[in-house]
């Protein structure tokens, strides 16, 4: 507030000083020479909107432009106070999503699916209402216009000439945060003409608190091209306008001291040296740029680079700042005291790499009001940490991999009931997993989560072919349980069941409460096969206006019988008798069509690169018995039309050494299908695997497919054989 303070001085001087002159000069119309040099003093005082100074005023910040960076190709933006006729240009980013190259940092790491996707941003500060104005500079005019979540309520207008769209924002308050202010961040994409290929984001911020000024006492002034010191007597690292770089290794942080990077300065590198560099009440702050446009995903990987930042101890903050085109994971930290946790505040990222996860915490953290747009799971919901806490975070992924929410990944909770997700919204859902939002998938042995609260979130674009909800549990044991789903809506009703499968007789999901779920136009009100998919549950209950209208415990003994029936056959649930468990699809009785043995049959459900196909992991499996040569079968049956069936292993081998993969299906040949009649597909193939030449097993998948043009597939009593034995191979 100092910084404003002092800039809002200068600006009243600059203000009376120009009315001076205007007086002076009115009264000294006949002296040509005194006016032709009054006039060329204003214009030396930058009296006019521009982007090569801050501007304060009525409660509004800009930034300048930053010194080596580009502006957008594809949007322009001013913003002005509400009642106020003068606009300030906004300076405008812009990320694209990187193409792959044969060689170099984008060789390895890249999607493609995003490689030419375009990203703006801007950012401001703000106390004030006011309007900001978007100016499309790519081809073509604005017909339509969303902003994005749709629970900020803006409302834009399009301008006759259809180039610009502007829109009104209004400062933003909530009781739970820890701004002291109460005023919380607007953060909001702006989509124009349904698409998504081309877009901007506009970051509102509150004025950030204690920002210093470079001739502070015990303020280190950073210049471009120069590095930062890591260790001395100085409190705060001030990045001055411009670009930085500082290589491909973290910068260390130390306890009690403070990293500053304002709106003009944009960092290239990471700070923090991973999970052992602890820095007590460090801060990292400002509504600059981290960026990781140098760094290689496949150098992390190699421990040659260094992530984004890693921030752990007690009272930490990372506030404000933007995060572009992150290598991996974006940002990590955590506190060991749930008193004194690690906070992350006002957090935007656009990302386009593998692994770019968003915000993860192994410790205790709260995250609040951030925006992540990224190309893997956004966060961690209780993973390894005695208090965690997310607030009105926006999440946005496109299609490539991931999840908004997990609840671990291989980790466990360490104090029960204490991880709250709350007041969320997810804008774009696109990912190929299926655009699952909510998810459960990993889980140590002998690991338990006990206690989690999601409550109050909205999706605006729920995944195309996957339960919205996937909650599934490893064999081993573990311990799942006392869950609350609440106030959960999406747009749509994207027609999957919600997914919620326990691993075993050991590994079991039990008291989970769903209360007022609602999808598209309708509630979910009971546990019927269109809702939900379960198994291994226990003490499940759908709440609604306050009753409990349903409730399911499975039959555990019994469907522990079926999850291998047969020792031979390497497939779980080969007869689909457990619904949902191991398998993709959807299982049907004999209400829908005669199943071929047993009381089920499975009807697959379309996938984002499959259709027509039902699939199980059996990695684990296949890895004890090694390469060589396996029977596959299924039993296929088809409605009405024409189709083949086909069984295969889908396989990907690694070398962890030079990083090649082997990636490759093998199948047998095809077999006629017969309308109205189960067919048994079958035949016997070779497994190719050399541990020699790629190491890692990464995953192999039994599958069951048609093809042809047909209605109505389904899949019953499938078998997976080893026909000659390996030796289990040592790890």
């Amino acid at each position: 507030m100092r910084s404003l303070v002092r800039r809002a001085a200068k600006v009243n001087e600059d203000r009376k000083e120009r009315t001076e002159i205007l007086a002076t000069t009115k009264d000294a119309m006949s002296n040509l020479m005194y006016l032709l040099a009054s006039l060329l003093l204003m214009l030396t005082m930058n009296s006019g909107p521009s982007l090569a100074a801050p501007f304060v005023s009525k409660g509004l910040f800009t930034y300048p432009a930053i010194p080596g960076i580009a502006p957008s190709g594809c949007f322009s933006a001013r913003v002005r106070v509400h009642d106020d006729q003068a606009w300030r240009p906004l300076f405008t980013m812009e990320t694209v999503g990187p193409a792959k190259t044969k060689s170099g940092i984008h060789s390895r790491g890249i999607y493609e699916s995003v490689t030419g996707l375009s990203s703006s941003w801007c950012t401001f500060e703000m106390d004030v209402p006011v309007t900001v104005e978007i100016t499309k500079l790519s081809p073509g005019d604005i017909e339509t216009c969303v902003i994005r979540p749709i629970s900020r309520q803006l409302t834009p207008v399009i301008s006759n000439d259809k180039r610009s769209v502007s829109f009104q924002i209004e400062p933003r308050f909530a009781e739970k945060t820890t701004a002291r202010s109460k005023q919380v961040p607007v953060n909001v994409a702006v989509e124009i003409n349904g698409q998504t290929d081309e877009m901007i984001t506009v970051f509102a911020s509150p004025h950030l608190t204690d920002k210093p000024q470079p001739d502070d006492p015990g303020v280190v002034q950073v210049y471009p091209g120069t590095q930062p010191p890591v260790d001395g007597d100085w409190q705060t690292l001030y990045f001055m306008s411009g670009v930085h770089g500082l290589g491909k290794k973290a910068h260390p942080l130390r306890p009690g001291k403070r990293y500053y990077i304002p709106g003009d300065a944009w960092v290239d590198g990471s700070f923090g040296e991973g999970f052992r560099n602890r820095a007590d009440e460090a801060k990292v702050f400002g509504l600059g740029v981290i960026s990781g446009r140098k760094i290689g995903w496949y150098e992390v990987e190699q421990k040659t680079a260094s992530k984004p930042i890693h921030l752990f101890g007690a009272d930490t903050v990372l506030e404000g700042l933007t995060f572009i085109d992150s290598p991996y994971h974006t940002s990590m930290g955590g506190s060991k005291d749930p008193k004194r946790p690690t906070v992350f505040r006002n957090i935007k990222t656009h990302n386009w790499r593998t692994n770019t996860d968003g915000i993860h915490f192994f410790g205790s953290g709260i995250a609040e009001d951030c925006f992540i747009h990224g190309q893997d799971d956004s966060h961690y919901i209780a993973g390894s940490a005695d208090m965690v806490r997310f607030r009105r975070m926006v999440y946005w992924r496109d299609d490539t991999f991931g999840v908004d929410m997990i609840f671990t990944a291989e980790g466990g909770q360490k104090t029960p009931g204490n991880s709250i997700t709350e007041d969320c919204d997810s804008i774009y859902n696109k990912s190929t997993w299926g655009g699952i939002i909510i998810d459960q998938r990993g889980i140590g042995e002998n690991r338990w989560i006990d206690g989690v609260g999601i409550r109050d979130f909205r999706i605006e674009n729920p995944g195309r072919n996957k339960p919205i909800i996937k909650m599934y549990l490893p064999e081993y044991p573990c311990s799942f349980k006392n869950v609350l789903l609440k106030n959960i809506s999406a747009l749509t009703d994207n027609g999957h069941p919600f997914q919620i499968t326990g691993g075993g007789p050991e590994s079991i999901i039990e008291n989970v409460t769903f209360e007022d779920i609602k999808l598209g136009d309708r509630w979910i009100e009971d546990f019927s096969p269109r809702n939900f998919t379960l198994a291994f549950v226990k003490n499940l209950k759908i709440i609604r206006d306050g009753k409990t209208v349903a409730t399911y415990s499975s039959d555990i003994e019994t469907d522990a019988g079926q999850i291998r029936p047969d020792p031979s056959n390497l497939l779980k649930n080969p007869g689909f008798e457990i619904a949902g468990f191991a398998w993709n699809g959807r299982q049907v009785g004999a209400a829908v069509v005669p199943p071929q043995e047993g009381r089920f049959a499975y009807q697959p459900v379309d996938n984002f690169n499959s259709r027509n196909r039902v699939s199980q992991q059996v990695t684990k499996e296949v890895e004890k018995h090694g390469g060589g040569r396996y029977r596959l079968s299924a039993w296929m049956r088809i409605g009405s039309g024409k189709g083949v069936g086909k069984v295969a292993l889908q396989f990907i081998q690694v070398n962890r050494q030079t990083g090649k993969q082997y990636v490759d299906a093998v199948t047998i040949d095809p077999v006629t299908l017969k309308a109205g009649q189960w067919v048994q597909v079958a035949g016997e193939l070779v497994l190719p695997w050399n541990p020699e030449k790629y190491d890692w097993l990464r995953s192999v998948h039994f599958q069951a497919q048609a093809q042809g043009r047909f209605k109505d597939l389904y899949i019953d009593s499938c078998r997976l054989e080893a026909q000659n034995e390996h030796k289990v191979r040592e790890r």
